[in-house]
């Protein structure tokens, strides 16, 4: 499109490899991919909570760094829910969560199910990058009112592998915004994309977007309970 009567309120300068941003409150919140920790190859880089909001993300973007993160922390699910003050950080590779305030101060961590093992190589530039396979923890979300939703893989990526993701099943996992686990759900098809009806009715209803038998993208009603 070319409507040039928009302009976008925002500028996003540097962001290469941000994946997830959310909005909270009339702000943007992103992932901020330099923070990051690897006790096997001895870093320990610390910028801040892994949520930051896109103007500390410009100044992070734009600094100097030992280690160029962004292909392995730049990823992960981010939930923010105005009413209820608390923003939820779900990891792309490493299986934890994080529940944040209003003032995006850590209140609740959650790790596992799994412990995903990784190997990082890095390069002459000090660039941190995955060895063969790719480890994969939450991978989509959703949210309303009441709930939040996140898809869980626990399992790994091998570039050598000729398999899709649709050979992969997942977990729902439901928590609600205390942070407290509710219940889980099992798909046996990967999703691809994950929604809910914005005001919980009392019972979950999901939206999923999988692949059909022959490869088209299809939406279903996941669940109704």
């Amino acid at each position: 499109m070319t409507d040039s009567a928009y302009k976008s309120p925002f500028v996003f300068n540097g962001y290469l490899g941000i994946s997830s941003l959310s909005l909270y409150k009339n702000e943007i919140l992103a992932v901020n991919p330099y923070t990051f920790s690897c006790k096997e190859q001895d870093i320990e880089q610390d910028y801040g909570s892994k949520i930051v909001k896109l103007p500390a993300l410009n100044k992070l973007c734009n600094s100097d760094h030992e280690y160029n993160t962004l292909n392995v922390a730049a990823q992960g699910e981010i939930v923010a829910n105005d009413n209820e003050k608390k923003i939820c950080y779900a990891d792309f590779a490493q299986p934890y969560i994080n529940i944040y305030n209003d003032k995006l101060e850590l209140v609740k961590r959650y790790e596992g199910p799994d412990e995903l093992s990784v190997e990082y190589a890095i390069t002459d530039q000090k660039e941190v990058l995955y060895k063969k396979r790719i480890p994969y923890a939450y991978l989509k979300s959703c949210y309303n009112d009441k709930y939040f939703y996140l898809c869980y893989m626990g399992a790994y990526w091998e570039s050598d592998v000729t398999v899709t993701m649709d050979n992969f099943p997942c977990y729902i996992f439901k928590f609600n915004w205390d942070g407290d686990f509710v219940k889980s759900y099992k798909s046996d098809r990967w999703i691809y994309a994950l929604s809910c009806n914005p005001q919980y009715s009392g019972k979950d209803i999901l939206y999923a977007t999988i692949n059909n038998a022959n490869g088209i993208p299809t939406l279903v009603k996941l669940y109704e309970k």
